[in-house]
């Protein structure tokens, strides 16, 4: 996900591929995923950050398609430890 904030420091969030890129307003500021965070003191859930991550349906099988089976998976497990399952 692309993170941004307007001046009144309201977070908003939009696919890392590109497809909303025409909804950003030119006067949102460009922030990281912490910076999110903190502002909006809501943590993510392991799924919200592994999902993030994981990017949209489109780039994971692109990123299939280029690399193969074996580079894909591990990509998912290291996705995976990095963001352990929490107690729900």
């Amino acid at each position: 996900m692309k993170y941004y904030k307007d001046k009144n420091n309201n977070v908003f969030a939009y696919e890392d591929d590109g497809s909303q890129d025409h909804l950003i307003p030119k006067d949102y500021i460009s922030i990281t995923e912490q910076e999110a965070e903190e502002i909006n003191f809501i943590p993510l859930t392991y799924k919200q950050k592994r999902q993030a991550e994981y990017g949209s349906t489109e780039t994971q099988l692109e990123f299939l398609v280029e690399n193969g089976v074996d580079a894909f998976i591990a990509r998912q497990n290291e996705i995976k430890n990095k963001y352990p399952k929490e107690n729900e």
